[in-house]
C-alpha cells in the first residue's frame, strides 16, 4: 500500500493486561492530496518504549511502515499491527490530527509513566536486567 509521507504520529493510549502492554498510536500520512489515517497497536512485555524506538527496530529488522498495513508483525521487542482507521476510530479519536495531542497524549503518557514505575519497582530497570534493546 502506498501511504505517501508519514506526517504525524501521536501516542494516545496504553493498557496493561496479561503481563503485556498494548500501546496505541494514531498516524496520519499524505498521499498526494489525500489524507490517510492509521491506528498502530504495539504489544510488548515492557512499558518503556516510545514510537521512535518501535520505528527504529522496525527499520533495523528490515520492515517498512507501508509493508505493515493490514498485518500483524513480530518484532524482537513485540508485535506491531497497523490498520487503516475504522469508523469506530473516527468516532472515538476524530480525524483532526491536530487535536490528538491535546485530547489524548497527556493521559496516555501519564498512564505509561505509572506502568514504568510499577514495572521498575517490581522487576528492575531494563538496563539493570541486561536488556539493551530500544527502550527509553
Amino acid at each position: 500500500m502506498n501511504i505517501g509521507e508519514l506526517k504525524k504520529f501521536t501516542f494516545v493510549d496504553i493498557e496493561n493486561g496479561n503481563n503485556h502492554y498494548v500501546y496505541i498510536y494514531l498516524l496520519y500520512s499524505k498521499n498526494f492530496f489525500k489524507k490517510l489515517f492509521f491506528k498502530l497497536t504495539f504489544e510488548s512485555k515492557f512499558p518503556h518504549y516510545v514510537f521512535t524506538d518501535i520505528m527504529k527496530v522496525m527499520r533495523n529488522e528490515g520492515w517498512y511502515f507501508e509493508n505493515l498495513v493490514g498485518t500483524s508483525t513480530e518484532l524482537s521487542i513485540g508485535t506491531v499491527k497497523v490498520v487503516p482507521f475504522s469508523s469506530a476510530d473516527e468516532t472515538k479519536y476524530g480525524t483532526d490530527h491536530n487535536c490528538w495531542q491535546a485530547n489524548f497524549f497527556k493521559d496516555a503518557r501519564g498512564k505509561q509513566e505509572n506502568y514504568i514505575d510499577e514495572y521498575n519497582e517490581k522487576y528492575g530497570h531494563p538496563e539493570e536486567l541486561g536488556l539493551h534493546d530500544a527502550y527509553r
